[in-house]
């Protein structure tokens, strides 16, 4: 199970489309382990993107925008685990898409 999680960012200078595969992988990495029947919320997601932030000489390189979860802000977990694989990156929206 792995609804869309949608989150657009606001890049700072030392921002590159190459930190999109490192903020995939601590994304997956918190997500791929929480317990049974977690529910995801963009709060909680929110604090965990800011963290994913592999940073350019301790400076952030984004701050999040706005996340959602299957366009909502809410995602109610029917007693499943999450697995995600899969990252991409629109440039022109500045939206990283997990799945």
């Amino acid at each position: 199970v792995h609804p869309e999680i949608k989150i657009v960012l606001n890049t700072f200078n030392n921002f590159t489309e190459s930190e999109v595969n490192t903020i995939g992988k601590n994304m997956f990495d918190y997500l791929n382990t929480l317990p049974l029947s977690t529910d995801l919320t963009a709060q909680r997601l929110l604090i965990e993107a800011s963290y994913a932030d592999p940073q350019f000489l301790g400076n952030p390189t984004y701050n999040v925008q706005s996340l959602t979860v299957n366009n909502t802000t809410r995602y109610n977990n029917a007693d499943t685990y999450y697995y995600y694989s899969n990252v991409a990156y629109d440039n022109s929206t500045k939206t990283i898409t997990l799945s």
